[in-house]
């Protein structure tokens, strides 16, 4: 059923979600324990540990520890001892951890010898660590922040320049590089083993790129019974589970696939076309749905603890879940949302580009051929890389070549990483996509939603990513199948029109070109100004352009930003005078260079939360 409005203005709680781990390596006893806060005080391993949701938990098995933290599943059922012994053997068996589906990060302490902690996670890195392992100890942070603060309080510890441009250029950094110089972002299916001589890793899985051929229906009814397969298994502990529903396609898949009552949540500065096309899917199964109302300086309240968790490596505005723990917890334990559909089933980053029709882009689109040189194709073309600004133009001189080298080299590391499972030059396209997938330039869109309950995520399921390695790129390119999977699972909802766009869910590429061009031609008859496609005003979160230039308190933000001495040590290499004169220009009226300047003072925030 539909309720009234719920405002989430007056709850703004922003407890995050926060592990930290702290090992001396001639401390004795090596024993796991748990305590609240952060880096807690005393001997052996020490595991800090606030707002992670469900709260990890202890089994001892013969002679090692084992601490579970996610919902990790075994066969069909969120089961964690069972992952726990199957965890204690693969330290030396690596096969047995294969079996072990969904989220987690397992730490494991064998009190043998030598004394040995081990930590495994999952293939998603659903559950990120952030770790070093210098200076007689080792050191762990699910937030980048946590671990940044400490290693800047123990031996001044800077965000190295080159790292914070590739940040600013990709909106997130690659491979296992963090922004210091000697801490890592553990990478997926890792098994880290730490003792008293230093640290080591080994994989026990690895992505396999060959395709399987199958017709597109075919293809089609088994992804739609992955996603059930993949909901039933993620609702097998009984608990009140929610959904972040917005009125586009990848959150009703999820409702979709789901046999169990949810509780829905759209969330949105004002009640408009996508909180209206969520509803009505809200409505087809009768699940409760609540709209919770953004105040408009809402990036404003939450702009450090956004900073915060994003590490200086996300912009903060894509914490967009921050202040609604309370009004969502009334109703959820875990909660569901549509992460990663788009980027894997709908051929998102692919290498690609739409067709144009009467000099406007159409909804067709097609694969390009990969030049000789695929790291500049990379930086140069990938989606999610900073737009409609030119930022080397911003860049002094003498540093052009230096961080470009640097970037290419970033580049060519990733590529490194994935040298023994990528063939073609496809494959290492997708192996930059997947090869961390909490590193995606919106993972803090993630971490928000961990601040109101425990969050699932049905995409990050062992079998359903087996499924898209395996999906030949014109399987993904206009999401044939995965529209064709909606239409399986539930055909009222692939019927619904969507926010974004205006036009039914499973719409094909010709019906929206031909919708939009009957559309366009049909207003041009009429001067029927109703008669346009939706707009920024339409959807779930605003324009950031238009929102920096209407908002003065986030003006005022960004301006003492620019001008704080901090930014201006961080980042030497830019021609501050020049970027200042287009800052100006950019609040004034939007013009396209949000996207910098909120990365700007997401690395401002983050170097004065972590001092």
């Amino acid at each position: 059923m539909n309720v009234a409005t719920a405002s989430a203005a007056a709850t703004l709680d922003y407890q995050l979600p926060r592990l930290t781990i702290e090992w001396r390596k001639n401390d004795d006893p090596l024993i796991i324990r748990l305590a609240s806060g952060v880096f807690p005080a005393g001997n052996g391993l020490m595991i800090g540990v606030d707002g992670i949701e469900p709260r990890p938990e202890l089994f001892e098995l013969d002679a090692v520890q084992v601490a579970v933290l996610g919902s990790p599943i075994v066969g069909e059922h969120i089961d964690r001892l069972a992952a726990a012994r199957l965890a204690a053997k693969g330290i030396r068996e690596p096969q047995h951890l294969r079996p072990i589906n969904g989220q987690f990060l397992i730490l494991i302490v064998d009190r043998g010898s030598p004394r040995t902690f081990y930590v495994i996670n999952d293939r998603f890195t659903s559950i990120p660590l952030y770790w070093d392992d210098s200076s007689g100890r080792f050191l762990g942070a699910f937030l980048y922040a946590d671990l940044f603060q400490r290693l800047r309080a123990e031996n001044n510890a800077i965000a190295q320049p080159a790292k914070l441009f590739e940040f600013l250029w990709l909106q997130r950094l690659l491979g296992d590089r963090t922004l210091d110089a000697s801490s890592l972002f553990l990478l997926p299916a890792s098994v880290l083993r730490v003792d008293e001589s230093g640290s080591r890793l080994s994989n026990y899985w690895r992505p396999d790129f060959a395709k399987t051929h199958r017709s597109d229906d075919s293809a089609s009814i088994e992804l739609a019974e992955l996603f059930r397969s993949s909901m039933r298994r993620r609702t097998t502990d009984g608990k009140r589970y929610g959904l972040f529903l917005s009125g586009g396609f990848d959150s009703r898949m999820v409702l979709a696939a789901s046999t169990t009552p949810m509780a829905c949540f759209t969330v949105g500065h004002s009640d408009n076309l996508e909180v209206e096309c969520a509803r009505a899917v809200a409505d087809v199964r009768g699940d409760f749905h609540a709209f919770l109302r953004l105040p408009d300086e809402h990036l404003v309240r939450t702009a450090n603890a956004g900073a915060f968790l994003s590490g200086g490596m996300y912009a903060l505005d894509h914490a967009h879940f921050l202040g609604l723990r309370d009004v969502v917890r009334a109703h959820a334990d875990v909660v569901f949302h549509g992460h990663a559909i788009d980027y894997l089933f709908q051929g998102m980053y692919m290498h690609a580009r739409y067709r144009r029709f009467l000099g406007r882009d159409t909804f067709f689109r097609t694969a390009l051929s990969f030049p000789d040189d695929p790291v500049s194709a990379f930086l140069h073309n990938v989606s999610f890389r900073l737009k409609y600004v030119n930022l080397l133009e911003l860049v002094k001189p003498e540093w052009r070549a230096d961080l470009w080298q640097h970037l290419t080299e970033s580049v060519q590391g990733t590529m490194a990483l994935g040298s023994d499972v990528c063939e073609t030059p496809e494959d290492y396209w997708e192996f930059f996509i997947i090869h961390a997938l909490a590193r995606h330039y919106s993972h803090p869109n993630i971490v928000s939603k961990m601040h109101c309950a425990e969050q699932r995520t049905p995409a990050f399921d062992n079998e359903l990513f087996d499924f898209y390695l395996s999906m030949p790129p014109g399987q993904r390119i206009t999401a044939g199948v995965l529209r064709g999977a909606l239409r399986q699972l539930n055909p009222a909802m692939a019927s619904l029109r969507m926010g974004n766009h205006g036009m039914p869910a499973a719409a094909s590429p010709a019906y929206k070109t031909f919708y939009l061009i009957g559309r366009r031609l049909m207003r041009h008859l009429t001067g029927n100004k109703m008669l346009r496609a939706p707009g920024a005003e339409d959807r779930t979160w605003p324009d950031r352009d238009r929102y920096l230039c209407e908002q003065q308190e986030y003006r005022t933000m960004v301006k003492t930003a620019l001008e704080s001495e901090h930014l201006v040590e961080a980042l030497p290499f830019f021609d501050w005078t020049m970027l200042r004169q287009k800052a100006e220009g950019w609040m004034t009226r939007p013009s396209g260079g949000a996207g910098l300047l909120m990365s700007l003072l997401t690395i401002h925030r983050f170097l004065l939360l972590t001092r």
